[in-house]
């Protein structure tokens, strides 16, 4: 049976972690190490010790710097069935992605993605704020505009229909990586 790329990464980090444990563990064990000038090398390794047991339990790891999303964990996305904005969609996502493998998805980056990609554009409306607006080819791709009020003033709200979460959802991982 083949393993997972995860399953191979956790099967190596844990003998690697066991074996610097019983590593530190003896050095700690040993009398010379008992009040003497190595007190921080001692207090270094407990730490090391501590550190490796909470990596060993799954409560330390480098945050992923890729998004993935596989096609088991796509199948299980459960979307809204009216038109979503892009923090809606990012939400529906994380809910079933591994964050100890992928990165999250935030509307900010996918519409920066979608932005380089022609699918949205970019509207500035002073020189301190932007906001992504819809363009000639986005609804081709599935996204549209609404007018919306919030505390008095109209402002246009990117939606996503039905065809741009079909869209989103075979190309998300080439949009975020790409």
């Amino acid at each position: 049976m083949e393993m997972s790329r995860k399953e191979v990464f956790n099967k190596g980090t844990e003998d690697y972690i066991c074996r610097i444990e019983g590593f530190a563990e003896l050095l700690m064990s040993k009398e010379s190490f008992e009040m003497t000038e190595k007190e921080e090398m001692k207090n270094t390794l407990y730490e090391l010790t501590e550190l490796l047991s909470d990596l060993k339990q799954g409560k330390y790891h480098q945050p992923p710097t890729k998004f993935l999303i596989t096609d088991e964990q796509l199948k299980k996305v459960k979307l809204p069935e009216q038109a979503i904005g892009v923090n809606t969609f990012s939400k529906c996502i994380n809910e079933v992605i591994d964050l100890h493998i992928s990165k999250k998805l935030t509307g900010i980056e996918l519409n920066q993605k979608l932005k380089k990609r022609g699918v949205l554009s970019e509207k500035i409306l002073d020189e301190k704020r932007k906001r992504t607006v819809t363009n000639d080819r986005s609804s081709e791709y599935g996204f549209v505009s609404e007018q919306r009020q919030r505390d008095g003033s109209s402002y246009e709200m990117v939606l996503i229909n039905e065809k741009g979460k079909l869209f989103l959802l075979s190309e998300l991982n080439q949009i975020m990586n790409g």
